[in-house]
C-alpha cells in the first residue's frame, strides 16, 4: 500500500512539472538542443535491455539522420509514415549486441533521451494497460521501470520530483 501512495505521489508531481507531449514518450522536454549537447537520460537499466526490443523512431525534426541508420518505414495513415530502426527477427534492434548498444555514441534521440521511469510514472494504471492493448508500448518496459522505481524507495533515494532530480548526463 506505502509503495503504491509513493508511486502515486511521484506520478502526481511529475505531472505537474512536466509538460504533456514529453509525458508522452519518456523523455526529458527539449529545447532545441544542438544534437551534439542532447543530455542523454542516465537509467540504472543494469542488464536490462526491454527498451532495445521495441521500435525506436528515428526523428529528423530531433536530429537523426535517417541515412545514418539501418531503418525501415512504417505505414502510417493516409500518405504519412514513420521511420525505424531496423530490429533483428527476435525483436532486438540490429544495433543490440552482447555487450549493449553498439551505437551508443550516435544514439537516435529517442535513444538517448528515454527514460523507462518518466514513461511509467506519466500514465495512469488504465492508460498503461491500454498501450500494451493497442500494441503501441511493451509490457516488459513498464515492468522493468517499476522494478527500477521499487528499488529506488527500497534504498531510500528521494522520489523524483522532475526531470532535474534524475540522473542525466550530457554524454
Amino acid at each position: 500500500m506505502a509503495k503504491n501512495i509513493l508511486i502515486d505521489h511521484r506520478r502526481a508531481t511529475l505531472r505537474n512539472t512536466l509538460p504533456r507531449h514529453t509525458a508522452q514518450l519518456g523523455s526529458p522536454p527539449h529545447s532545441a538542443t544542438p544534437r551534439n549537447e542532447i543530455q542523454r537520460a542516465v537509467v540504472p537499466c543494469n542488464d536490462c535491455k526491454e527498451c532495445c526490443t521495441d521500435t525506436v523512431l528515428l526523428l529528423p525534426h530531433e536530429g537523426d539522420d535517417i541515412s545514418q541508420y539501418d531503418h525501415v518505414m512504417l505505414p502510417g495513415p493516409g500518405p504519412d509514415h514513420a521511420v525505424a530502426l531496423r530490429r533483428k527477427p527476435n525483436g532486438e534492434c540490429v544495433y543490440l549486441g552482447p555487450q549493449g548498444c553498439t551505437i551508443h555514441d550516435r544514439a537516435p534521440y529517442l535513444c538517448k533521451t528515454f527514460d523507462c521511469r518518466l514513461f511509467f510514472l506519466n500514465r495512469t494504471r488504465a492508460e498503461r494497460h491500454n498501450l500494451v492493448k493497442r500494441g503501441l508500448a511493451k509490457k516488459e518496459i513498464f515492468q522493468a521501470a517499476r522494478r527500477l522505481l521499487e528499488q529506488e524507495t527500497k534504498k531510500g533515494d528521494a522520489p523524483i520530483r522532475s526531470v532535474a532530480s534524475l540522473n542525466v548526463s550530457d554524454d
